[in-house]
C-alpha cells in the first residue's frame, strides 16, 4: 500500500523526525488515503509536547499557531490557497482523555507517551488509524503489540474494543407508566359512540 503524501506534510514529519520525535498521520486523513480519496486535512500525532513543537517549528522558520488547551499546534503554509488541504497541518501530542460531561469534549486531557494510548482514546475504530510516512527499514514494532514485518505497510489499526464489557439493558423506571396509543394521561379519551 503506497500513499501519496503531499510535500508540506512530508516537511512537517521530517522536521519532527530530524529531532528524534515520532510523526504519525492519524485519523480521517489516513482513512481517506486508504479509500483513495483526497483528505480534507492532515493531522499528525507525536510524542513531542506542545511547547517543544512550537519551539522546533519556529526555529525552522515555520509559521506556528497554538491557541488551545488540548495541545494542538497548527503549522501554517501561507503560500497555499485558503481552501488547500495542506495549508494548515495540525500536530497534537499523544493524549489520554478522562470523562466526557458533554459527550463531545473531554473534561481533561493528559499527554501520553506512546501511540497506543492515543489510538485507544479515539472515538471510532476507523479514526484509530495511524500511518508512519517513513517506511520501516528493517521491520518494526506495532504499537499495540506484535512485530511489523519488513514488507508490511506502516499502517496501524486499533482492533474493535472487544474488552469493553457490554452495557446491560436498562430496566424501565417503575414510576413511568406505559403509554398506549389512544390513551391520554392514562385515561381513555371520550369518543362518540358509533350508532
Amino acid at each position: 500500500m503506497k500513499f501519496e503524501i503531499p510535500q508540506n506534510v512530508s516537511r512537517v514529519t521530517e522536521t519532527l523526525k530530524k529531532c528524534g520525535y515520532d510523526a504519525y498521520l492519524v485519523g480521517g486523513c489516513v482513512r481517506d488515503l486508504v479509500m483513495h480519496t483526497k483528505p480534507k486535512d492532515f493531522d499528525l500525532a507525536t510524542n513531542a509536547k506542545p511547547e517543544d513543537i512550537v519551539q522546533l517549528f519556529q526555529d525552522n522558520g515555520f509559521k506556528v499557531v497554538y491557541e488551545n488547551t488540548f495541545g494542538t499546534v497548527a503549522i501554517i503554509f501561507e503560500d497555499e490557497p485558503h481552501d488547500s488541504n495542506v495549508r494548515q497541518i495540525e500536530i497534537t501530542p499523544y493524549r489520554r482523555e478522562t470523562t466526557y460531561s458533554n459527550n463531545r469534549h473531554p473534561d481533561a486531557v493528559e499527554f501520553a507517551d506512546n501511540l497506543s494510548d492515543d489510538l485507544m482514546r479515539r472515538d471510532f475504530t476507523i479514526n484509530a488509524l495511524a500511518f508512519n510516512p517513513t517506511p520501516h527499514a528493517a521491520g518494526g514494532a506495532h504499537p499495540l503489540g506484535g512485530v511489523v514485518p519488513q514488507t508490511a505497510p506502516p499502517l496501524f489499526l486499533l482492533p474493535p474494543r472487544v474488552l469493553d464489557p457490554p452495557t446491560p439493558p436498562r430496566a424501565p423506571a417503575p414510576h413511568l407508566r406505559r403509554w398506549a396509543p389512544g390513551r391520554a394521561g392514562g385515561r381513555r379519551p371520550n369518543r362518540p359512540r358509533a350508532s
